[in-house]
């Protein structure tokens, strides 16, 4: 595993870099208002892959590798499947811009938003089959190059004149050039893995009804924004968008890249020896999950002055502040959800566990966004995703039970909100003592921020991990 992780964690902070280059550059160069705009069609094109990309790549996924299944009719079949999706997507667009819907935006807004939908879903089919095949390399570069050239588009668009919907072009033609030089190569014929008839029904059996667990994905990532823009207006989703990017691009990649590493390694090992090896297989994903998630959520809840005025544009760093602590739980519970916790539903093929537990935290999230975000805007979206990304990761914990896989895992978990509660109070004593200093509130270090930002975290990460381990051995005495 640390192999692996470690290249894909050199991708990943590449392409952080280049996600928070944009991050930085498009809240400054973009108004409120157009920033917003290109957050809710960036969260719209993501709603297109889920929807309608996401049950073909977790069945590829589970698939691959699978006995009896040939790697090349599973590439040929998936690509199909996906054509049919993309085709289909594509045609309700042009219907819907022919309507010329005001809610919609403008004609070219909207074929501009399901294209590059359809484009981000074929990037996640080609990523998936290199994942697959722990091809980490080819992924890697195809990951980096999709970034730079996303970014070099969007910002060269923006540069000239452009607005949000030239921004999404560049997004769009950028990510599609990556696909088509770099994408995933069609594997030769295999005489281990005869071909299997019918595997497109398979692909479907297993995967469509997961449309129902991204519906409700859909409606906690994306649905505050849209709730946002319809109460408060775009440029409400400015800052909110961008503290949950900031967040996501940072503590969730992070997240993703253990998980990247681990989960090709857990299939094999389940298909392979069963329980006990998968567990075994689990057990470095774990204990690192359990370790990172609430790390990256006490240094951006206890940073988020410092982390915004730093990382974004001023008329969105206040806004994005407020809600940054919120939003820093909702991302850290969510990454240990669907990053650690429910590898256990999909070893089991718990489609039906899987939708209930992604359905109900949809329902939660749904109903407290209707509840907070006409009267508290921004702040009231990031406490109801916090709220129902913990409910989720309770679910997932309680449904998947059954082979044991996460034994004593509460044990784990309050050991790290103790150590939490250690690491915040260390970091606000260090900030009130700094800003206390003469020399230092009237200029200089405070107001360049980054100094006061790297010491801070540096004193509430050592006072995190040292509690936790000092909790650890305690533990292993008294046992």
């Amino acid at each position: 595993m640390l192999r692996h992780a470690s290249i894909y964690f050199l991708f990943r902070a590449g392409n952080g870099v280049v996600a928070l280059l944009s991050l930085m550059l498009l809240t400054r160069w973009l108004p409120a208002e157009q920033y917003g705009r290109y957050a809710l069609g960036i969260s719209g094109a993501n709603v297109i892959a889920a929807l309608g990309f996401q049950w073909l790549n977790v069945s590829v996924g589970r698939f691959h590798g699978s006995r009896g299944v040939a790697p090349d009719q599973l590439f040929n079949t998936a690509r199909r499947c996906a054509a049919v999706v993309g085709a289909a997507v594509l045609l309700g667009a042009l219907v819907l811009a022919a309507l010329d819907w005001p809610v919609a935006g403008s004609s070219g807004f909207v074929l501009t938003v399901a294209a590059l939908g359809v484009t981000l879903g074929v990037h996640g089919l080609h990523m998936q089959f290199m994942n697959a095949r722990q091809d980490v390399m080819r992924y890697g570069w195809l990951t980096a190059s999709r970034a730079w050239l996303a970014l070099g588009l969007t910002l060269a668009a923006v540069w000239s004149g452009g607005l949000a919907t030239a921004a999404l072009a560049g997004t769009l033609v950028g990510s599609a050039v990556a696909v088509a030089l770099l994408g995933a190569r069609k594997p030769r014929p295999s005489d281990a893995a005869q071909p299997q008839s019918g595997l497109a029904p398979e692909l479907l059996r297993f995967g469509l009804p997961l449309s129902l667990t991204y519906l409700s994905i859909v409606i906690l990532d994306a649905g505050d924004r849209f709730m946002l823009n319809h109460w408060h207006g775009p440029a409400a989703v400015a800052a909110y968008g961008a503290a949950f990017d900031l967040v996501q691009q940072i503590l969730g990649a992070a997240l993703n890249v253990l998980y990247l590493a681990a989960y090709p390694k857990v299939i094999a090992a389940w298909e392979r020896d069963g329980n006990e090896a998968a567990k075994a297989a689990l057990a470095p994903l774990r204990r690192a999950t359990l370790t990172l998630a609430p790390l990256g959520a006490l240094l951006f809840a206890g940073l988020a002055p410092e982390i915004s005025r730093l990382m974004l544009g001023a008329h969105v760093a206040a806004q994005a502040a407020a809600v940054m602590p919120a939003i820093a739980l909702a991302v850290a519970f969510s990454g240990m959800r669907a990053f650690c916790f429910d590898i256990a539903l999909h070893l089991r093929r718990a489609t039906r566990l899987h939708v209930t537990t992604t359905a109900l935290m949809a329902g939660l999230n749904l109903a407290l966004n209707l509840m907070l975000i006409p009267r508290f805007g921004a702040w009231g979206a990031a406490v109801a995703s916090a709220a129902a990304f913990a409910l989720g990761a309770a679910l997932s914990l309680w449904f998947g039970r059954v082979d044991g896989l996460f034994d004593n895992v509460w044990i784990d978990l309050a050991r790290s909100a103790v150590a939490v509660l250690a690491g915040w109070a260390c970091m606000q004593v260090t900030r009130s003592q700094l800003m206390a200093l003469p020399a230092l509130s009237q200029g200089g270090l405070i107001e360049t921020t980054l100094p006061l930002l790297l010491l801070c975290a540096a004193i509430g990460g050592a006072a995190y991990l040292g509690t936790s381990e000092l909790i650890r051995v305690a533990q292993r005495r008294y046992l």
